[in-house]
């Protein structure tokens, strides 16, 4: 269908960490989860998790969830990105959308963007992405866009990718 998604193979390892309220008392967790699970489609899955925690006990899978922990995506400030612009223009029925997260340093090559919005009502498309010196840029569009017509710039998600992390940032300014 030409659609870039991503996902995990075999194995995912979500941590979580907990705070007791009385450390030397067990904890118990109880929730629920939904996820897809896909291999040519996507089918809905919900696991419960209900168990008592034993106090001062490592996790039997330790290693993987500190190995899951190194891997996990990295703040704007953590990864050293010092501005999130972007600039929007009326394209027809959508919304051409630029943007550009600068970081302090020179970036690897091969980076690309995805970007979320906080409006389940948009559709904004995988953007085409490039790297120039220390900055990421990207360039999508958006539909769906209904209504008032607004774009709330506080609200947008840019995930920086590539082969070794991932950097979240929250929000851009307007493009000076």
């Amino acid at each position: 269908y030409g659609m870039l998604t991503f996902g995990y193979k075999k194995q995912l390892v979500l941590p979580i960490h907990l705070t007791p309220r009385n450390p030397a008392a067990p904890v118990s967790v109880d929730f629920e989860m939904a996820y897809g699970v896909c291999e040519e489609i996507c089918m809905l899955a919900v696991s419960d998790f209900d168990e008592t925690l034993a106090t001062g006990t490592p996790p039997e899978a330790q290693p993987e969830i500190l190995d899951a922990l190194s891997k996990r995506t990295l703040s704007a400030t953590e990864s050293g990105v010092t501005a999130a612009t972007c600039s929007f223009a009326i394209d027809g029925k959508s919304v051409a959308m630029d943007t550009t997260v600068t970081f302090a340093a020179p970036q690897a090559p091969g980076q690309y963007t995805v970007i979320e919005s906080g409006n389940p009502g948009l559709w904004i498309s995988l953007p085409q992405s490039w790297n120039s010196g220390n900055q990421v840029r990207s360039k999508t569009r958006i539909d769906g866009l209904r209504g008032s017509g607004m774009i709330d710039r506080r609200g947008l998600t840019i995930t920086v990718l590539d082969a070794a992390r991932s950097v979240q940032v929250n929000g851009c300014t307007g493009a000076g």
